[in-house]
């Protein structure tokens, strides 16, 4: 089966919750760390290049 589509989803949900999370009033808000994106578009990449069969 392929779940590509379904890992999109679940990629741009993970993205878009995490943009639209509300920094609080007393700490800035910390994007996501450059180990954080490598990790998620490692495992996007490797699902899309190299699909389970």
């Amino acid at each position: 089966s392929n779940s590509g589509p379904a890992l999109q989803e679940m990629t741009l949900a993970t993205i878009s919750s995490g943009l639209v999370q509300k920094p609080s009033s007393s700490t800035s808000y910390v994007p996501p760390s450059r180990n954080d994106w490598d990790l998620l578009f490692q495992s996007l990449f490797d699902e899309l290049l190299w699909p389970k069969r």
